[in-house]
């Protein structure tokens, strides 16, 4: 059994973990349906966000926000506020690829919000890998911004 603070070091880069430590990884909003069907649109997200650890990102899924309300009641409004507040602080944003998240308003109005801020908008996972190995090269040049992701396509 590990404790949590052997936990703790493996998630923040252990010299024994051979991956690149979460704090060290780019931060990339998975944005996905949620009106629609609130619980299968957090599984759907969680099922992108874990293939986007894989690859080497550390993914920030807004859906978690659905156990916050339990606890502290707000409006869909505030939430979608708080999300686009946590969005703005992400280094990308991908698009789960299906149906129910096309037709989101949310997302759609996500999309949005990045455009205007100059937030990579990425919508495949091949794509979000060649996102990371740019960004991962400009970092190791010491620049901060990686730019639009469809140039990476």
């Amino acid at each position: 059994m590990t404790d949590r603070s052997d936990t703790r070091r493996r998630a923040l880069g252990n010299v024994e973990t051979p991956c690149v430590p979460l704090l060290d990884r780019p931060l990339i909003y998975v944005a996905g349906y949620f009106s629609a069907n609130p619980m299968h649109g957090t599984r759907n997200a969680f099922n992108h966000a874990r293939a986007l650890e894989d690859a080497g990102f550390t993914a920030f899924v807004p859906h978690v926000s659905i156990l916050a309300d339990i606890i502290y009641p707000q409006t869909s409004d505030y939430w979608y506020a708080y999300d686009l507040a946590l969005l703005a602080r992400c280094d990308a944003m991908y698009v789960c690829p299906d149906e129910e998240t096309l037709r989101s308003t949310g997302v759609h109005n996500e999309i949005l919000f990045c455009e205007e801020r100059g937030i990579p908008v990425i919508y495949t996972l091949p794509t979000a890998e060649a996102w990371l190995r740019v960004w991962e090269q400009k970092r190791n040049l010491g620049e901060r911004s990686v730019g639009c992701a469809k140039c990476y396509v």
